[in-house]
């Protein structure tokens, strides 16, 4: 395990008692990194959409579409206005999505961007990087539609296009994305919130696709977990209820077992450090899960039986949707470095986080 994983997992392990819970605590206090004066203005520094990490620091997105990067010091280092969509990260290549369709290949050091091709019509809300293919999810602007665009990484060329299934809940539009590389396969869940949520499945072979049946709740992710199972993770936020959940998805999609939440029936027996609001990231390393709940980081044993309260980010969360969703998390996207020293957390309005052995630090 790394030096980093071995700091996460003591704090996990540590002895004595409990500390209050999490929604209680204070921010954790996170010291600034000092950069380099920036073209972009503040806000649009701090209002980030994504952050990708790459062998030797990360790349940060705006929801403006401009693009920050960051070496192993977390110094900012370039920058690159645009209109960027989604990035990808395949060992050190690195790829963007544009908001007209057209997909770029970004030189990983100066985000110079080379031009691969294009996967119009739709606009891009995600993308994946294969070995030899790209993988864009596209929304067609109707009725909750979604293509899969595979393209050539080679020529650029369209090599398949493939059809996200609906729900049919016009409340569940999909809003998560995870690539199963060792199945071939999309997946995609959808946050309905009192609605519930909503969780699908795209053989990029052979363009089979469904939607896992029964009842979930907002889905905010998956991962594979540390039992090699596909997890699936979110939660609800309604007009005061809160609950959140971590459950095992079969690799075809057709059955859910839940491994851990806090719905009604175990509010009163929940440990103190234990997560109310909904899971929205999770980083597996070798001894211990890094998990996101609303603005708070917990540090969990991989059985999912012992938690602790690892940080708070000092980020204010979003307004959500009258109909569904009290309030959206302030982190908009997580990513940690390969060797797990530093985990990356994108905020909605208050910039960039990275939470390493030393603590956690405000980037940007």
């Amino acid at each position: 395990m790394t030096r980093g994983g071995v700091a996460l997992a003591c704090l996990v392990v540590a002895c004595g008692s409990p500390p209050p819970h999490a929604a209680r605590l204070p921010p954790t206090r996170a010291d600034a990194i000092a950069q380099p004066p920036s073209t972009l203005a503040a806000a649009d520094r701090a209002a980030l959409a994504q952050v990708v990490a790459l062998p030797d620091g990360a790349v940060a997105r705006t929801a403006a579409g401009n693009l920050m990067r960051y070496d192993s010091a977390l110094v900012r280092t370039a920058e690159r206005r645009g209109a960027y969509a989604a990035l990808a990260v395949d060992g050190a290549d690195l790829f963007a999505a544009q908001t007209d369709g057209g997909l770029v290949a970004l030189d990983p050091a100066t985000l110079a961007p080379t031009p691969l091709g294009a996967a119009a019509p739709g606009r891009p809300v995600w993308l994946a990087a294969l070995p030899a293919a790209l993988v864009v999810a596209v929304d067609l602007g109707h009725d909750g539609a979604y293509d899969l665009v595979v393209l050539s990484r080679a020529s650029g060329a369209e090599t398949g296009r493939l059809v996200v299934p609906t729900t049919g809940n016009p409340k569940h539009h999909p809003g998560t994305w995870f690539l199963d590389r060792a199945h071939g396969a999309v997946w995609f869940g959808a946050d309905g919130g009192e609605w519930g949520g909503a969780l699908g499945r795209v053989d990029l072979a052979t363009g089979a696709a469904g939607v896992t049946p029964g009842a979930l709740g907002g889905v905010y992710g998956l991962v594979r977990g540390p039992d090699n199972r596909l997890w699936v993770h979110g939660g609800t936020a309604h007009l005061g209820h809160l609950e959140s959940f971590i459950s095992a998805v079969s690799d075809d999609g057709a059955t859910v077992t839940e491994l851990w939440s806090t719905h009604d029936g175990r509010r009163g027996t929940l440990a103190a450090a234990e997560p109310l609001r909904a899971v929205s990231a999770i980083i597996p390393r070798a001894d211990v899960l890094v998990v996101l709940a609303g603005e708070d980081v917990f540090g969990a044993t991989p059985d999912l039986a012992r938690w602790t309260h690892l940080a708070h980010l000092p980020a204010t969360a979003r307004g959500g949707r009258p109909d569904a969703t009290s309030s959206y998390p302030a982190v908009a996207s997580v990513a940690a470095s390969a060797d797990g020293r530093v985990i990356f957390f994108a905020t909605r309005g208050d910039g960039l986080f990275a939470l390493r052995a030393g603590g956690l630090v405000r980037v940007d």
